[in-house]
């Protein structure tokens, strides 16, 4: 059955085994009949899966197919967005990247300021910056992490572990950009 297989897929991906992983998504996908709502999130795990195991090419059509699928602005669109934003990123198609980086800021900027989309914010601005770096974009880095670490400072509950890791991360890479 189709959970099953999810199962074993996620289960594979967990343990690093991205062969794996890829076997049972497709295999869900080609075999099982499910509901049209979850064959886009299949197709997303799908090419996070190819993405690791350093398949680009078949990871970009599995992320093309699935945003095809989600309806445009949900938040699960956006979270598929932002992971070919990382795809982009490590394909270096740098231009291709920063679009979806925006479009997901401008998306989640629009959104309520609950504790989810803070984090998402802080953690987008954070990835945004860091291909800046690579891009050599010192300002547009440093004008990021600033705005990652007005984001966390807005945390309600500055003792979680996510918090902490973020703020060490963002003021870490504020650092650098300063002695470099």
């Amino acid at each position: 059955n189709a959970d099953a297989l999810i199962m074993y897929a996620k289960h594979s991906y967990k343990q690093r085994n991205f062969p794996e992983a890829i076997k049972f998504y497709n295999i869900t996908l080609n075999n099982i009949k499910f509901n049209d709502n979850i064959r886009p999130k299949i197709l997303e795990n799908l090419a996070m899966a190819y993405e690791m195991n350093r398949n680009f090419s078949e990871s970009k059509s599995c992320y093309e197919e699935s945003l095809t699928s989600y309806k445009a602005d949900t938040d699960e669109y956006m979270e598929c967005i932002l992971n070919m934003a990382g795809l982009y990123t490590k394909m270096a198609e740098h231009t291709k990247a920063i679009e979806l980086y925006e479009k997901a800021l401008a998306y989640y900027e629009e959104k309520d300021l609950s504790m989810y989309y803070i984090e998402l914010l802080a953690k987008t601005y954070e990835k945004y910056a860091l291909l800046s770096l690579i891009l050599n974009d010192f300002d547009g880095a440093k004008n990021c992490i600033l705005k990652s670490i007005e984001y966390l400072e807005k945390f309600d509950n500055k003792e979680t572990e996510t918090y902490k890791l973020s703020v060490y991360g963002s003021r870490s890479h504020l650092g650098q950009l300063y002695t470099n």
